[in-house]
């Protein structure tokens, strides 16, 4: 009886770390995707990560700036590229100087997007031109 007993304690207990190992992990900031692309810039880096649609769906592309290991979604963009894999034609990126850069997006199936990404002080700004 005793044994049954140190038993049922024991996954008792495991149950809770479980518990509370789930609780931890589901608190942490994740990003979303997998990596494509990286931008150093001058106080930080803009990562740029993708999620692929099931059959001829948009891929979705995030932006991310990270600065010294914090991380702040900048946009979540969808890019209609008829299903094809990404690769270099369809980003283009453009150092403007004065922490300013200009990336152009270029899928099979939707114009051209523009978008300036603004690198501050404190602060990282991510607006569609054109």
């Amino acid at each position: 009886m005793t044994t049954n007993i140190k038993k049922a304690v024991l996954v008792s207990r495991i149950h809770y770390l479980i518990i509370i190992m789930c609780m931890v992990i589901g608190c942490a900031a994740s990003k979303e995707g997998v990596h494509w692309k990286s931008v150093a810039m001058a106080n930080g880096s803009l990562e740029i990560r993708f999620e692929t649609s099931f059959g001829f769906g948009p891929h979705t592309l995030f932006f991310y700036f990270d600065r010294e290991g914090e991380f702040q979604l900048l946009k979540a963009i969808m890019l209609r590229n008829d299903g094809a894999n990404l690769n270099d034609h369809n980003i283009e990126i453009k150092n403007l100087e004065q922490g300013q850069w200009r990336i152009t997006l270029k899928g099979e199936e939707q114009a051209d997007e523009h978008w300036l990404v603004e690198a501050g002080e404190k602060e990282v700004t991510m607006i569609q031109t054109e």
